[in-house]
């Protein structure tokens, strides 16, 4: 069977020996006998969910030894893969809430409470979103028409700050 590293943009494969440089491949801890150990090196590897979860996981599943900074494998200092180039460890990214998860979130909490419309926080972003948009950029302003283009342009601009 092929062996391939799992880490981001890695591309060790052991097809082609001579990219490999001496390294070798270390088998991915298995859900079933270390799960937070696991979990780690899959937060370290920094691949979209998709692409690397606890259900992709096969006995096939490996990560090369550039990853590690004793080039053996892990070490007792060292138990988690880091990135080959930089040798920087990586920390589990935070969550990323969309403009979709988060216009759902906002009806369920609007459903909830009994606030009136213009103490609403939707209502009061559209009104920075607008004096914001008056003051700094009055083209966006005549595109915003709804609440909810509004609130895209205004998280849009606070991205940009």
């Amino acid at each position: 069977m092929v062996k391939h590293c799992s880490y981001g943009t890695c591309k060790s494969d052991s097809r082609y020996p001579e990219k490999l440089m001496g390294a070798k491949f270390i088998p991915f801890p298995k859900p079933k006998s270390d799960l937070e150990k696991c979990l780690r090196w899959i937060s370290c590897c920094r691949r979209p969910h998709a692409q690397l979860n606890v259900d992709k996981f096969t006995k096939h599943t490996y990560v090369c030894s550039k990853h590690f900074i004793s080039l053996d494998g892990p070490s007792d200092e060292y138990p988690d893969p880091c990135d080959a180039q930089t040798g920087e460890l990586h920390r589990a990214r935070r969550k990323i809430i969309y403009l979709s998860q988060q216009s759902e979130s906002d009806d369920l909490n609007s459903k909830t409470s009994s606030t009136s419309t213009d103490d609403s926080p939707d209502s009061h972003a559209m009104e920075c979103c607008l004096t914001t948009q008056t003051t700094s950029n009055p083209v966006i302003d005549s595109s915003c028409q709804t609440e909810e283009e509004c609130m895209y342009i205004f998280q849009y601009q606070i991205l940009l700050l």
